[in-house]
């Protein structure tokens, strides 16, 4: 378990997500956040977790034809995008751990939350015709999943307490199921909100659109899991087929990732450092774990089952979310081998830099006579993202890299045992000291997630 588990609460996020109203936002909150956890993971070689808690836009529970995730995928993405960024960001001008002794590992839960019903409904505020990606998770459910916060980040504006207060109250009523002391209330500085209307972003590459995907495939290689990783897992898992109020659906949704076993050729630099198959699908999976999986206490957790003869590359390990949703993590020679060796897939998440591999995974399943995959862009998490032209100056080194690419990760490591200078927050995690501290195992360390995500969408 980690030294501090912090859960942040943001107010809905400025609309359109710019990096300047992103950064006035956010910039306060997630800085003293991150540095209340910092630190207590530098006394301690355990680290700490960090929530985000984010409302995500788009789900208006008074319109009866609402967009469907296909239809909102540019502007959450946009959202997340911003976000990520930000983060890398303030990591590197403050000098807070991503990877080693003293690491802060930060990812974003999209969670709705509608301000307009407040207190009076006691939970019960999503309408049976509203459903949501899977991703995206009730404020009350949320509240009263398994997650031992220690520290609960309050955001000291009138909406960051509208939103404290229903947590509270749902916490009131599922307090009694838990087994630990609980949370302690912490405030922090909130920024400056900026809100006019935003034009609609659709972020998919093909005229004919399906409503729901139920086989979505991802691929790449994983390595030191990073900023740009979490965003492209995370949009993935807002394709997949909603979840229907009772928690059934038509049928199962599936995730496949395509891991490959080793890096692509035009990313063989310092490949000696790159990690396993093994511990990067697992990273891949805890994390997913983190923004997916929100059982309550005396709920079953998800059964992990591996398969030793499954895919191109000889080897699978299923995670299966109890009866909706499964997570496939495969070994695969060329990343993406799953969208063509499985006509049942429907859909494939790609990053900005994979274009070319999209059309190649349609043209060979047209070969087939199979049908086209709607095609997804997710993306690059950079500098670029930041605010000003002075933040992306600042941002061009190399500590900030290693937050969003896993070959600087890996050039770091070569310089640090070829004797070059390298600060200690900076150092390479050894994967298997986080196995000793109990990142790795049972479903509390899934929930409590993956600690290596210094690196980037390869």
């Amino acid at each position: 378990m980690a030294a501090a588990y912090g859960l942040l609460l943001l107010p809905p996020p400025p609309s359109p997500p710019s990096p300047p109203a992103l950064k006035a936002a956010l910039d306060p909150p997630l800085t003293s956040a991150l540095a209340r956890l910092a630190k207590i993971a530098i006394t301690s070689s355990k680290g700490a977790i960090l929530d985000l808690a984010i409302p995500c836009p788009g789900f208006d529970p008074n319109e009866q034809d609402g967009e469907t995730p296909a239809q909102l995928f540019g502007r959450v993405q946009r959202l997340l995008a911003g976000i990520y960024s930000l983060l890398a960001f303030i990591y590197d001008r403050d000098s807070i751990g991503s990877s080693g002794e003293g690491v802060v590992d930060a990812r974003i839960l999209l969670i709705y939350y509608n301000p307009v019903e407040g207190l009076a409904r006691d939970g019960r505020d999503i309408p049976l015709s509203l459903e949501l990606p899977p991703c995206v998770v009730e404020l009350s459910t949320l509240t009263r999943s398994r997650r031992r916060w220690t520290h609960v980040f309050v955001v000291e504006s009138e909406p960051g307490e509208d939103i404290y207060q229903q947590f509270k109250l749902f916490a009131a009523g599922g307090i009694s199921e838990r087994s630990w002391p609980g949370w302690k209330a912490e405030r922090v500085r909130g920024g400056l909100q900026i809100r006019v209307a935003e034009k609609a972003e659709l972020g998919v590459q093909i005229t004919e659109r399906r409503a729901a995907h139920y086989d979505i495939v991802i691929g790449g290689a994983y390595d030191h899991l990073h900023f740009g990783h979490k965003l492209v897992l995370t949009m993935t898992a807002f394709l997949a087929k909603p979840l229907s109020n009772s928690g059934n659906m038509r049928e199962p949704s599936r995730i496949v990732i395509g891991i490959t076993e080793e890096d692509p050729p035009n990313n063989e630099k310092y490949s000696q450092y790159m990690e396993s198959w093994e511990v990067r699908q697992k990273n891949v999976v805890d994390f997913l774990l983190a923004i997916l999986e929100f059982t309550p206490p005396g709920i079953s957790p998800p059964e992990v089952s591996q398969k030793s003869e499954l895919g191109p590359g000889g080897k699978a390990v299923i995670t299966k979310l109890h009866s909706y949703l499964s997570i496939e993590g495969v070994a695969a020679p060329y990343p993406y081998d799953p969208a063509m060796s499985n006509e049942k897939i429907w859909a494939l998440v790609i990053s900005g830099r994979s274009r070319g591999d999209a059309k190649e995974v349609n043209d060979r399943r047209a070969e087939r006579g199979w049908h086209r995959l709607d095609v997804f862009e997710v993306y690059v998490v950079d500098a670029e993202s930041l605010d000003t032209d002075e933040d992306i100056e600042k941002a061009k080194s190399t500590s900030f890299k290693t937050k969003l690419s896993s070959t600087e990760t890996r050039k770091k490591m070569h310089e640090t045992l070829q004797g070059s200078y390298l600060p200690a927050k900076d150092l390479p995690i050894n994967i298997q000291e986080v196995n000793d501290n109990g990142i790795s195992g049972d479903l509390s360390s899934h929930i409590l997630g993956s600690r290596g995500h210094t690196a980037g969408v390869e």
